[in-house]
């Protein structure tokens, strides 16, 4: 899963939350953030916040912006599973 994100920390946290707590281990390799520049570091929250199991690697611009798709590309490259997701860091799953 990769999130491109900037300046949503809560709806960035729900969001890995979500994930975490609804996707089964094995089907979850790693939960990718790609900070895109956001003040303060979207890593100083997620790593207060979410749990280890998460699997979480936060990757940031420093930079500042470079915009969504530069973001997605990040962290698409960065992605060691077989299957990439990409998701709005608002977006978070839900059950229905």
């Amino acid at each position: 899963v990769v999130l491109p994100c900037l300046n949503e920390s809560e709806f960035t946290i729900q969001t890995v939350q979500s994930f975490c707590n609804r996707t089964p281990a094995e089907a979850l390799q790693e939960i990718i953030v790609v900070d895109d520049g956001s003040w303060p570091p979207l890593s100083i929250e997620l790593s207060k916040r979410i749990e280890s199991r998460c699997r979480l690697r936060v990757l940031r611009h420093d930079d500042g912006p470079r915009g969504l798709m530069i973001a997605k590309q990040t962290g698409g490259d960065a992605a060691t599973g077989e299957f990439i997701g990409f998701y709005d860091c608002h977006v978070a799953p839900r059950l229905e």
